[in-house]
């Protein structure tokens, strides 16, 4: 890699423009970036949650809904004729909004009641007509509360909020459709009420905004605003710590921020407006062709490269406080020798050996108005510092870039864009070190950097007391591995108590209005989040096939004996003949007709007879051969189904799966709603909402019946979002409050206890759907192939480090600091009970990529000083005193970096700077504590300096 610095600092004009013309030929790759923040973009294609979940929404109809939530602080709640005109009025103006099916806008406005309009038997809706007396807003009270299926769901049970709910159609932009949603609000609202726009594409939509909010892009490109109109955090003064991060989201952004510290810390750390300015194009050069990439790349912005920007800003710089740090050393080194010779013996011996001195010598740049300087040899000393320099540089490179690619081997999309974006990004910063970087150097003055009034080294950059904490570390190395070993035997305790947690609602701060929305409706209703549990009763598939006059009787019915294995398989089972020649009834002037005789029954008895299943139905549907009245050579198709939805025993069955589901308040739930629950309620309602028929009909006929009324009441899409049209396959909505990982994993393995000892015996089957169930498979796959990723991380970097450093304890000393960082981090997140999420596990990996560079760097000096033939103890200890600045120096600005992270109003984000953080810090302490005791310890061996590869002393330069 020499070459590419050497070329650079030759012709370094020509670099600096083709570096930035790559950078210009990418950068339109941005406008093309998209968006995507729907958790099922978390999860892999071919999971098998995702081919689930689909095949539930596809069969039922099922949407994610959007809730608009009203609340109301009129004494009497919601019930008073100003709330109830609005619910009216919002439920009519997102049923308007093109591509909703208005079966899947459910409010108020909505829902039947049991009263039928005078004269008919059409039912009535709930606000049809709109109650105006106080008898009426009365009767409106006592319904709901005797109906009870509404509480929670539309209407909050204390009566003080109402909702409207809006399903999402497939397909459609969730950000637009959101914005669509509050404009109606807005529209209509007029102050009386508060009104809150919730739900899981909501929170998708924000999550969106936020992110690119915390990215520093401007509020008025984002198209709309995140924030209800009344909160206080969107336009007025910030109040708060929360306050303050939406403020910096709107108004600068993490990214700026973070570029902002960078050049503080370059500024305080070299005194140099230069040495500030120099690293942030880097930066900035990174930032343009990652993203473009990204962008000709067709890769969306995922949750998982939120915080990409902020990681490639702090790391993005890594390189240049080394190379900085070096390269001034060495010019005030030259600076002291110029100072020290006396100038007219120095003019002599410059001007007598310019005719003889090779080309390849050059004494830098004259500098009149800087005594001392004209003789620096600025290109020899910066031809030093990238030889020095090069190894340690492409060694932290490549090492951090196959840290962030094991998250490639992850089979989440979005994790492994993630992982392969920010290695292009680190190696793209590597190549601009080696290149534009020293080409830059090559032509501006090193009285940039450093000048006679500023000889002396920044005490931020020199940094004494690394130097008498390295002696005294190697002077007491067994005192220092004792208690290194004795704080590593707590970490097992500590790692058996972390736990994977994580709730989409963690999404968002405390003190945001859609968090305060989202709880309040939580603790008012059923529960926002939603977990489908689909069942599967259908048994057999469906039978048919066609029968001779002679297997009809008057009683039974002879079927064909390969139909089925076990007879008893078919009973309680629906049968259908049916005549396959109609009847013709010709009259005089009218056009013939025909009548399709058929006949059906539920299947009472079946029993094999020789080659033949004999089955009996139902006495009073009637004798099957005097209904088909078939002739002898004539024929009849049956068709049997099981419809077990239709069934006593089933539908009892599915309603103490329901109630044991109810019965899991510990597991969050707030409530179910299912076939089995509809049916009671409707059977309660036909019978003059008589609490004794709250209850599933004992006889098959009467559930046929009032599933007949329930799809009468509520429209055949609705019955459709309960039940397939065989009645063999049901959909269970369960309601959950604040649901996490933890309550909900337990939750779903109690239902599959429940089903393996009550359903299963009984030819019953589940399977989860939803949000919920989604979630659940994203979180359980990002942490565990995060932590398996660090694993890949780690045999990876071992293997970068020891080939590269010619030995395999070389290896083992690069990766020791970070991994003891990462399992101290991972310790202390079991005692503290901070819980592994998606964005805490991706803490592990990154710091293994960013911590590694230090150790690279220590022992790369540890390798030069020994080279130089000093013994093992001095050059541990002069390694901790010569790198040990720049170390202290990269691992403080990457911390201050990710520590903008905490800043974020995104709380995952929050938790991984915060991680960041103190992984970082323990890196640094691991390096300069550690390392040196072991090398002094194990004295490992240094391979030699390839001759071809030997630092430069004289180069070609311009005097």
């Amino acid at each position: 890699m020499a070459w590419l610095y050497r070329f650079s600092i030759r012709r370094p004009r020509l670099v600096i423009t083709l570096g930035l013309l790559i950078t210009l030929a990418i950068a339109p790759g941005n406008l093309r970036l998209k968006l995507r923040t729907d958790g099922h973009a978390l999860v892999p294609d071919h999971a098998p949650e995702i081919h689930i979940d689909r095949a539930i929404r596809d069969q039922f109809g099922h949407e994610d809904p959007i809730v608009i939530l009203i609340q109301s602080d009129h004494p009497d709640g919601i019930y008073n004729v100003h709330t109830l005109a609005l619910v009216q009025e919002l439920t009519r103006a997102v049923t308007e909004i093109e591509g909703v099916r208005e079966a899947n806008v459910s409010s108020l406005a909505t829902e039947h009641t049991d009263r039928v309009w005078p004269g008919t038997l059409n039912f009535r809706r709930f606000l049809e007509p709109m109650p105006e007396t106080a008898e009426d807003l009365k009767r409106l009270r006592r319904d709901l509360r005797e109906i009870k299926i509404y509480l929670g769901t539309v209407v909050s049970r204390d009566g003080q909020s109402a909702a409207v709910m809006v399903g999402v159609p497939a397909g459609a932009n969730r950000v637009d459709f959101y914005a669509t949603v509050r404009d109606l609000v807005a529209d209509l609202a007029d102050g009386t009420e508060r009104i809150d726009v919730i739900g899981a594409p909501v929170a998708e939509a924000l999550l969106g905004h936020h992110i690119l909010e915390d990215l520093g892009v401007p509020t008025v490109l984002l198209g709309h605003s995140t924030y209800s109109d009344s909160d206080e955090t969107a336009d007025s003064a910030p109040t708060g710590f929360f306050g303050w991060r939406v403020w910096l989201g709107r108004h600068i952004g993490l990214v700026p921020i973070a570029i902002g510290i960078m050049a503080i810390v370059f500024l305080i750390g070299f005194r140099s407006v230069t040495a500030a300015v120099l690293p942030l194009i880097e930066v900035g050069a990174c930032l343009v062709t990652v993203f473009g990439l990204m962008g000709w790349c067709g890769v969306p912005v995922y949750l998982t490269i939120a915080a990409l920007p902020v990681i490639l800003t702090a790391m993005g710089v890594a390189d240049e406080v080394h190379i900085f740090s070096r390269y001034t050393k060495l010019l005030r080194e030259r600076l002291k020798d110029s100072n020290d010779t006396e100038p007219q013996a120095l003019a002599c011996a410059i001007s007598s050996s310019a005719s003889t001195v090779p080309k390849a010598v050059s004494v830098g740049r004259l500098t009149p108005m800087q005594p001392g300087l004209e003789d620096t040899g600025h290109l020899d000393v910066l031809h030093k510092t990238m030889d020095e320099m090069w190894r340690p540089v492409v060694k932290t490179s490549v090492t951090t870039s196959v840290a962030f690619l094991a998250f490639a081997m992850s089979p989440i999309g979005a994790v492994q864009a993630f992982g392969l974006f920010t290695a292009v990004g680190i190696l793209f910063c590597m190549i601009w070190s080696l290149t534009v970087i020293p080409a830059m150097l090559a032509i501006i003055a090193p009285s940039r950097f450093v000048s006679a009034s500023r000889s002396a080294e920044s005490r931020f950059v020199s940094l004494g007391w690394l130097a008498r904490l390295g002696a005294g570390v190697v002077r007491y190395r067994v005192v220092v591995l004792v208690l290194t070993v004795a704080c590593l035997a707590a970490i097992p305790s500590g790692l058996r108590r972390v736990i994977v947690q994580d709730s989409w609602i963690d999404g968002f701060a405390p003190g945001s209005t859609f968090s305060r929305a989202t709880h309040l409706f939580n603790d008012q209703f059923l529960g926002m989040h939603i977990l489908l549990v689909a069942v599967n009763a259908r048994g057999d598939e469906r039978l048919e096939g066609e029968l001779g006059a002679p297997a009809l009787d008057r009683k039974h019915v002879r079927l064909p004996g390969g139909l089925v294995e076990d007879p008893q398989t078919l009973v309680s089972q629906k049968i259908e003949l049916l005549a396959i020649e109609p009847t013709e009834i010709i009259r005089p002037g009218q056009p013939t007709r025909y009548i399709h005789r058929k006949w059906s029954s539920w299947i009472e008895s079946a029993a094999r007879d020789g080659n033949e299943i004999v089955i009996t139905g139902i006495p009073y549907r009637g004798s099957p051969r005097t209904a088909l009245r078939l002739a002898p050579e004539a024929k009849a198709s049956f068709v049997l189904t099981p419809q077990r939805f239709k069934q006593p025993d089933v539908l009892r069955r599915i309603g103490a799966l329901e109630e044991f589901i109810s019965g899991r308040k510990e597991d969050a739930v707030g409530g179910v709603l299912g076939p089995a629950s509809f049916l009671s309620t409707t059977h309660f309602m036909v019978k003059a909402r008589d609490e004794e028929f709250r209850r599933i009909p004992e006889d098959r006929e009467r559930i046929e019946w009032l599933w007949k009324q329930y799809e009468r009441i509520r429209g055949k899409e609705h019955h459709h979002e309960l039940l397939d049209e065989e009645y063999g396959r049901g959909l269970i909505t369960v309601f959950l409050k604040n649901a996490n990982f933890v309550a909900t994993q337990r939750l779903m393995a109690e239902i599959r206890e429940y089903e393996r000892r009550h359903l299963i015996p009984h030819g019953i089957q589940l399977t989860f759907g939803g949000d919920v169930a989604v979630s659940q498979a994203l979180i359980e796959a990002i942490v565990t192939t995060q932590v398996r990723s660090l694993v890949g991380s780690l045999i990876g970097i071992f293997v970068v480090t020891a080939v590269l450093g010619r030995s395999l304890i070389w290896g083992v000393l690069s990766v020791l600091p970070s991994a003891l960082a990462i399992l101290i981090n991972f310790a202390l997140m079991g005692y503290l009970a901070v819980p592994l999420g998606v964005a805490t596990s991706m803490f592990s990996g990154m710091t293994l990529g960013i911590g590694v560079d230090y150790a690279i760097h220590l022992l790369e000096r540890y390798r030069l000083l020994r080279q130089k033939g000093m013994d093992a103890t001095r050059a541990a200890a002069d390694a901790v005193a010569e790198a040990g600045p720049a170390i202290f120096m990269d691992a403080f600005a990457v911390a201050l970096g990710f520590g903008v992270l905490v800043l974020s109003q995104v709380p995952a984000n929050n938790r991984l700077g915060g991680l960041l953080v103190v992984s970082i810090c323990g890196c640094f302490l691991a390096t300069v504590l550690i390392l040196p005791a072991l090398l002094r310890l194990f004295r490992p061996h240094v391979p030699p300096l390839p001759n071809a590869d030997s630092p430069s002393t004289v180069t070609e330069g311009r005097v």
